[in-house]
């Protein structure tokens, strides 16, 4: 009934009953009147005259009549007045009913027209998608094309460039400067149009000469920081252009400028390099304004680079020659990754119908299928959000799986109805109804006593699983059978089912493990070892997870602990979750740092527990039960400033003070030098010994380990200042921990960007430090560079280890690396030897004046002997170097920063099957 004649009806009534009731009182009011007549009539008739009894009679008899119908009428107006009472009632609630279709009618509209953008949106996410995959064909055929190209360029001049062979590495003078340092550049369109190439012979231009010609060498000399690589890939649209250049007086150029497309571009030059002017002192006296940078917007596609100087002669030199392929993809500042993550996404973690048919067909001839237990604690969730979770397990391709899932008692009634009702579609799908609340860890246990399966993992109300999560699990524990803990990559998924921010882990890393929870989603345990540990602990909650992970890895080996690199959880992006900030749950912060500590406990470990440099990470301080005396060794060869700097800030800075200093003087022959020298032998902290042989890092400090009297050794370079007092002391208790063999510190230049923040394997080469260039207080992918873990190495530049493992193992490598790599090697040997893992931490701050004391990899010989070292590295440690277990496959090995690889090094386990499929 509309609204109008709802009312038109409400009114009509209203008027019937009044006008019916006013003639019923209409009526009374006669009556009564009448009534009063008869009573005064017979009062005077008795007054005034006999009268008989009979008509007394009549005339009572006519009152009690009168007063009868009185009573009816009494009654009449009674039960009117009833019968509009309710129906007033029942106007109100018609009244109500109709305010609720209206609001149902309101809703539904509102819904049709989301539906309409879905629809909407789904046809532009098609047509995007497709335009994606088009792209990323041409970019990969193109790509494919050029490398061909390229190879057989360098085949000619004898220079092989494939994954066996070693590209000599351009040497990395200094780190290119900041862009914000610049001046203003000239203007010019952006983006600049992609150079088209000739299909016909797309390197044609490139048969001129890559590098400065031969001849001309001896009229300028020039050096190229960045782009290293002749072929180099972009995400965004900008390249930096970085380097320095002189002539044969060593004066700088006048000018440098960059020939992109047929534009020609001015370089901002005359940047000081003092590192250049050390490198050439003993040759000429070079100029020191002889750097220059630039920026390039380029367009996305093939664009090749021109660098070019003009001397003082006039004469305009070709410098370099570089082909960019840029991939199209903006970088923003916030998010950094969403666009590139959304992208990427798209063409190496999407499954095609293909993909599922071969996944089937695996699954098919899999020998093991265990059955695994999916525990999901249910509260108040939101209806739709509990649908889509529970939907996206019934989506796996890998059916062997039950859903245990415990209502914590839930007040909200569809909570229950949701769930009784998949309940009924899917007997894999186990309910428990608690009767009283206790919160996720209490529900969590509820939902793990009614598993079944050989093992559970966890999943949390209101996330997601991709369809193949348990697929991977499945397949991995047909190929790691004794396996106890399996963990994932994982990203985060906003309301609009957005996936962002992923979360590309390392291997099983138990430092980094103390400092966060590195585990976290998908985690996939035996059930057996989680019922031997009693499941989750309920005075712990908020870091239940974390708490029961700590104790399950206890009664486990890390052999049997296993990392898939793969996303296979999205963690839903709500206000309340820690997913958004662990500021939205500030007792998870408490709960984390209690179990930290009775995981120490539980080990025998004395240590203390305090929160990190950031929010939800953690420090670990290891107790020294006795003071350990360390020996600090410390080659130098003149360069007076820099020792003197090193040795006095030792001195006067650190607060522990257990220590002796062992200088060892590689022939050092300034006189300024020697006297500093003689004024140290009154100090009883240094030793000054004279090492009278050849340059050789390996062999000097392998000498200087045999005069040290220390239980630990550290090995320091001399372009180190120490400006934070407590850095020794930690470095020590890392080094004696008994499963540490190598512990190294965070170092920093002078303008506080990291030099060193541990060793990555296999990036740009044999090995490079982590996070390298990056600004001191980013904290890096997933905090990484701000927490204390594990990785392959750390630099010799600051490395701690203790005697007796330096002597199991012979010291470094004095005869196969006389100057690099000997610290990776010594910290690769002593995990496959010892079994004992390398230690980075950022609670030992150093400042490292890197390379002021040797200088650079430019000459001739030292290129050659470089060579030569890597050659061994890659012919002793090729399986660390293809694939550093503490660096993710999903991650670039073109850039230290942790940024994703295009494409990731992962295999598709199905990928035999799509033959068949």
């Amino acid at each position: 009934m509309h609204e109008t004649e709802n009312g038109a009806l409400s009114a009509s009534l209203e008027h019937n009953w009044e006008q019916h009731v006013g003639i019923l009182l209409k009526n009374l009011d006669e009556k009564r009147g009448e009534l009063k007549i008869y009573h005064d009539t017979l009062k005077r008739l008795l007054e005034i005259t006999e009268i008989s009894g009979e008509e007394v009679e009549k005339v009572k008899h006519t009152v009690a009549v009168r007063d009868e119908y009185i009573r009816d009428l009494e009654h009449n107006i009674e039960h009117h007045r009833h019968i509009e009472k309710v129906s007033q009632q029942r106007q109100q609630f018609l009244q109500g009913r109709i305010e609720k279709l209206l609001e149902h009618n309101l809703k539904l509209e509102e819904h049709i027209s989301k539906l309409d953008e879905l629809i909407s949106y789904k046809h532009r996410v098609i047509d995007e998608k497709n335009q994606v995959v088009e792209n990323k064909e041409q970019v990969i055929a193109a790509e494919s094309r050029y490398r061909e190209e390229l190879r057989q360029y360098y085949d000619l001049k004898s220079k092989a460039w494939n994954k066996k062979s070693i590209e000599k590495p351009i040497p990395e003078v200094i780190p290119p400067l900041d862009i914000a340092e610049l001046p203003p550049e000239p203007s010019y369109p952006d983006p600049v149009p992609a150079l088209k190439l000739d299909e016909e012979k797309p390197y044609a231009s490139f048969d001129k000469v890559l590098e400065p010609n031969k001849d001309l060498m001896d009229e300028f000399r020039c050096g190229l920081d960045t782009p290293r690589s002749y072929l180099s890939r972009e995400i965004g649209h900008v390249v930096h252009i970085g380097g320095w250049c002189f002539d044969k007086e060593g004066r700088a150029p006048k000018r440098v400028w960059a020939i992109l497309g047929d534009k020609r571009i001015p370089c901002a030059s005359g940047w000081p390099r003092e590192d250049v002017v050390s490198e050439f002192a003993h040759q000429l006296n070079v100029e020191r304004k002889c750097g220059f940078n630039v920026e390039l917007s380029t367009g996305p596609g093939e664009n090749i680079i021109d660098i070019y100087a003009e001397f003082e002669n006039g004469a305009e030199e070709f410098l370099f020659k570089r082909l960019v392929i840029n991939l199209g993809i903006n970088r923003t500042p916030k998010r950094q990754l969403d666009q590139d993550y959304s992208t990427w996404v798209e063409c190496f973690d999407s499954l095609s119908n293909a993909d599922i048919r071969a996944i089937e067909k695996h699954l098919a001839e899999m020998k093991s299928k265990p059955l695994i237990s999916i525990l999901m604690p249910v509260y108040n969730t939101d209806e739709q959000l509990l649908c889509e979770v529970i939907e996206s397990v019934r989506d796996q391709i890998y059916p062997h799986w039950e859903l245990c899932i415990a209502d914590d008692a839930s007040p909200e009634p569809h909570v229950r109805n949701i769930l009784e009702e998949y309940a009924k579609k899917d007997e894999r799908i186990k309910i428990v109804f608690r009767s009283e609340n206790g919160h996720i860890s209490a529900s969590t246990n509820s939902a793990l006593e009614v598993a079944t399966g050989e093992f559970c993992a966890l999943l949390d109300h209101d996330d997601l699983l991709p369809k193949h999560a348990l697929y991977f699990v499945a397949n991995e524990l047909n190929e790691y059978p004794e396996t106890d803990l399996i963990f994932s990559d994982e990203d985060k998924v906003d309301s609009k089912g957005v996936r962002f921010d992923p979360y590309f882990k390392s291997d099983w890393n138990h430092d980094l493990f103390l400092s966060h929870n590195c585990i976290s989603h998908l985690g996939v345990y035996r059930t057996s070892i989680l019922r031997e540990i009693n499941g989750f602990q309920e005075d712990l909650f908020g870091s239940q997870d974390w708490d029961m992970a700590l104790r399950f890895i206890e009664k486990t080996d890390a052999s049997r602990i296993r990392h898939i690199p793969r996303i296979l959880y999205h963690w839903r992006y709500l206000e309340s979750s820690t997913a958004m900030s662990i500021e939205s749950k500030p007792y998870a912060v408490t709960a984390g740092q209690k179990a930290i500590e009775n995981h120490l406990k539980n080990r025998g470990i004395a240590a203390t527990v305090s929160e990190g440099m950031w929010a939800g990470a953690f420090r670990v301080k290891y107790h020294l039960p006795n003071p350990v005396q360390i020996s600090i060794i410390i080659p130098t060869r003149d360069q007076l400033e820099v020792t003197r700097q090193c040795i006095d800030s030792i001195l006067k800075q650190s607060e522990y003070s257990h220590y002796e200093i062992l200088l060892l003087n590689n022939q050092s022959e300034q006189p300024e030098t020697l006297e500093y020298f003689k004024s140290l032998q009154g100090n009883p902290m240094v030793r000054i010994l004279d090492y009278d042989h050849p340059f050789n890092f390996s062999a000097i400090n392998n000498w200087g380990a045999q005069q040290a009297q220390g239980d630990v050794l550290l090995f320091l370079n001399n372009d180190i200042e120490v400006t934070d007092g407590g850095w020794l002391e930690e470095l020590v208790s890392q080094a004696m921990r008994e499963e540490i063999g190598a512990a190294g510190g965070w170092l920093l230049y002078p303008d506080h960007r990291v030099q060193h923040a541990g060793v990555v394997m296999g990036v740009g080469g044999v090995a490079v430090e982590a996070f390298k260039n990056q600004l001191e207080w980013n904290i890096g992918h997933m905090g990484r560079a701000h927490l204390t873990q594990n990785y392959s190495a750390v630099t010799g530049a600051c490395l701690a280890t203790r005697k007796d493992v330096f002597e199991k193992l012979g010291g470094f490598n004095e005869e196969a690396l006389t100057v690099a790599y000997n610290d990776v090697d010594y910290c690769l040997r002593a995990k496959r030897e010892l079994g004992l893992k390398t230690v980075w931490t950022p609670y030992s701050k150093l400042i490292h004046h890197e390379s002021i004391s040797r200088g650079y990899e430019i000459s001739d010989e030292k290129k050659q002997r470089l060579e030569k070292e890597s050659v061994y590295m890659y012919k002793n440690w090729a399986a660390e170097i293809e694939a550093d277990p503490y660096y993710n496959p999903n991650l670039t090995k073109y850039d230290t920063q942790f940024f994703l690889a295009w494409p990731p090094r992962v295999n598709d386990p199905w990928k035999p099957y799509l033959d068949h499929a």
